[in-house]
């Protein structure tokens, strides 16, 4: 019994040893300056009326981890014409806050480049820290490598999200379609769709973390070969 606690504390040890290797890489905590510096920057968008765009074209917002941010809203279709319903884009309490009026489907792009990065130096998934959020959400995310070659994926909010009761989606590298190399990744762009009708969201951080079930899988491994180590030596 001894050996069997070693052993599995052994495997412990190795699976903290080998997690920190990987740090976070926050992308967005959307927190934007401009110049000059520190000027903050404060977006509150607006697209009244189905076809409507409302965007940042022409300013230059940077992240913390400086990066270039770009916003375009678009108000897909609105179930009744009036300068009253929109779409809205904003910052609120150090997150990114979209809403819709009733009747009203919208979609928000956002576009990240900077210089190019090893996405896999710091894990296999992008995370996306929900505050709140409309089941039926959808956030397509491309990423183009410096050979301009891209990839795909997306994740779904199947649940409701409600505020006091915060989420992480993930999603995997694994799951993109596409030719990109996530070892020289130059540009990010996330496209976010609704369901409609007075759907709302709020995101305070987008970042890179290793992947759950790989971090699963790794303590299992160890687990798995320490008990095997055991049996030989019985």
């Amino acid at each position: 019994m001894k050996n069997l606690k070693k052993i599995i504390g052994t495997s412990v040890l190795l699976l903290a040893a080998a997690m920190p290797a990987r740090a976070d890489l926050v992308l967005d905590t959307f927190t934007y300056l401009t110049n000059p510096y520190p000027t903050p920057y404060n977006l509150s968008l607006s697209a009244n009326g189905a076809g409507t765009v409302a965007d940042t074209a022409g300013e230059v917002i940077y992240t913390a981890a400086g990066a270039n941010a770009y916003f375009k809203l678009t108000n897909v279709a609105d179930a009744r014409f009036s300068p009253d319903v929109s779409t809205t884009a904003a910052f609120l309490d150090g997150g990114l806050s979209y809403s819709e009026d009733s009747g009203v489907d919208g979609t928000l792009e956002i576009t990240y480049t900077g210089p190019t990065i090893d996405f896999t130096s710091f894990g296999e998934a992008f995370y996306f820290n929900i505050d709140q959020a409309d089941d039926g959400i959808v956030i397509q995310i491309t990423v183009t490598d410096s050979d301009g070659l891209t990839a795909t994926a997306s994740v779904q909010v199947l649940i409701p999200v409600f505020f006091g009761a915060p989420d992480r989606l993930t999603l995997a590298f694994s799951s993109f379609l596409g030719g990109a190399d996530f070892t020289k990744i130059t540009t990010v762009n996330s496209f976010i769709t609704t369901p409609g009708g007075e759907s709302q969201f709020t995101i305070d951080e987008v970042g890179i973390v290793p992947e759950p079930s790989a971090i699963a899988l790794l303590g299992l491994g160890l687990l798995g070969l320490s008990l095997r180590s055991r049996k030989k030596s019985a």
